[in-house]
């Protein structure tokens, strides 16, 4: 018994002289994905959040790639095109809405291992529309819309 309260209070201290003070940082800056989303979606899709997979009117299309153009100007140095034509690989390899759904977690890997906002306000967004897609037509309309992030990130990072 005593063995195990010591070996518990070690667990308890264990890294505190090197890392709690990077610890303290990443409790201030650290916001859940649905905190993330929301706060995305209040400053560049707030008028349209419920159309970002209605791709069936021009019109409705134009908002929408304004939209996220803008939102790539603003995000696209959080993720190199390398880690974004990844992401868009694996999801064109989704055949279906379900195969989507799995892809969630690897979103969330992407914006963990990335120490930029900006970076984890896309895989936010992306993550978000999957979480729209319940059908093979929202299927395709959401690989469009990827196809339009992944190429407003290409010319926002042009060099």
């Amino acid at each position: 018994m005593p063995n195990q309260k010591v070996h518990n209070s070690y667990n308890n201290n264990k890294g505190s002289n090197h890392s709690s003070k990077k610890n303290d940082n990443n409790k201030k800056n650290n916001k859940t994905t649905e905190e993330i989303v929301n706060e995305v979606i209040e400053t560049y899709f707030k008028d349209i959040k419920a159309d970002l997979l209605s791709l069936n009117d021009v019109t409705k299309i134009k908002t929408i790639f304004s939209h996220l153009e803008q939102f790539v100007s603003k995000t696209a140095s959080g993720l190199s095109s390398s880690q974004l034509r990844n992401v868009y690989s694996k999801i064109l390899e989704a055949k279906t809405p379900i195969d989507l759904q799995l892809l969630r977690p690897n979103l969330a890997y992407v914006a963990a291992r990335n120490d930029k906002l900006q970076a984890k306000q896309v895989m936010a967004l992306i993550d978000y529309l999957i979480q729209q897609v319940d059908s093979d037509e929202k299927q395709k309309h959401f690989n469009k819309v990827m196809e339009a992030i992944v190429a407003y990130h290409k010319y926002s990072t042009a060099k």
